[in-house]
């Protein structure tokens, strides 16, 4: 693949560019072009902007954007009902009830210290078939209130024979290996429950303890992007950000928001859609990157990714995960163990 002429002058012409930035920026478009992709740079993105039918306007940003994360289900034992007292739970347990009530009566007695009535439904619901991976979360939880750790063990292990990735028997099974002092062990399945949970922060926090036996520090942050784009009156459009590389980085967005061809121009490939759109923000964004008078460990990381060659991983990892936590589980184990590289090249620090 060869730089068009005007791609090779505007990185000549940027002389504030540090030489290590240079060979980072070539590398991601050279990498990306073996897709047969084509990144706009910030100057064809501003031109792009000009030239559309739609008004777009730079506006300074008068707040610091705080971005929601979506956190998913809870741990089995907190997501019980309740509110059902004792009477309820002798009217379903003496009832002809669905296995949907049986494995939330079998809970519902966990949580309210009833472990061998638990232990005795969740059984039962094992006979019918019925959400056999939760039912074996739940015998494990018992298991290990009862101190018999070995059988708790047994009981998250079948979980995962039905499902690997069970996020909840992978976390409960590396605190077991941790505390038996299997640190590679307790990382590796930890790092599984964190990918498959990505936001749960009890999960997060016990990484974070892992990786410090180990020796490293995790890196705790989050990609926080602080732009907006607002549709004004007359169906202008307002892109607001106060320095670089969010200028950038938000054009950019606006172009792949508001300009309905554009994505086609990059991929038919809907999967690709959004690894091609962060891979030319982010790009757009580094080169802005370089004037910036502050150092923002979202693109600190992005230059280490990129030196190793993985941008794909950082942009799963770091956006689309924490954005869509679900999309985890359209994954193969192996991509799941993959991100362990990353974590350990990138997110670990080691004083």
């Amino acid at each position: 693949m060869r730089l068009s002429m005007e791609k090779r002058s505007e990185l000549i012409r940027n002389k504030a560019l540090s030489k290590m930035t240079l060979i980072i920026l070539l590398t991601l478009i050279f990498n990306v072009n073996t897709e047969a992709q084509k990144l706009n740079m910030p100057y064809e993105i501003d031109q792009l902007l000009e030239a559309s039918s739609i008004q777009y306007e730079n506006n300074v940003l008068g707040k610091k954007v705080i971005r929601e994360q979506i956190h998913l289900m809870s741990p089995i034992i907190l997501n019980t009902p309740m509110h059902w007292g004792e009477n309820d739970l002798k009217k379903i347990e003496e009832s002809e009830y669905s296995h949907h009530n049986r494995i939330d009566l079998a809970k519902a007695y966990f949580a309210k210290g009833n472990l061998k009535k638990s232990f005795k439904v969740a059984k039962e619901n094992l006979a019918t078939g019925e959400d056999k991976g939760q039912t074996y979360d739940l015998m494990g939880m018992i298991s290990l209130e009862f101190g018999k750790i070995e059988q708790a063990k047994f009981w998250f292990n079948q979980a995962l024979v039905i499902n690997q990735c069970d996020y909840f028997a992978n976390w409960k099974l590396a605190e077991l290996e941790l505390k038996e002092g299997n640190i590679e062990k307790a990382l590796k399945l930890g790092i599984r429950s964190h990918v498959l949970n990505r936001n749960n922060l009890q999960i997060l926090q016990f990484l974070e303890e892992v990786t410090n036996r180990k020796g490293g520090k995790y890196l705790h942050w989050s990609f926080n992007p602080q732009y907006e784009l607002e549709r004004g009156e007359g169906g202008s459009i307002s892109i607001n950000a106060n320095e670089e590389p969010w200028i950038n980085y938000g054009k950019c967005k606006a172009m792949w928001t508001y300009e309905k061809d554009y994505a086609l121009t990059k991929t038919s490939d809907p999967e690709r859609n959004t690894i091609i759109q962060e891979k030319e923000c982010l790009l757009s964004g580094l080169i802005g990157y370089e004037h910036s008078k502050q150092k923002l460990p979202e693109y600190e990381a992005l230059k280490e990714a990129i030196d190793h060659n993985m941008i794909d991983v950082y942009i799963l990892y770091e956006i689309i995960l924490v954005n869509s936590p679900l999309e985890a589980y359209a994954l193969t184990i192996e991509e799941i163990d993959g991100m362990t590289d990353y974590i350990f090249e990138v997110r670990l620090h080691y004083p």
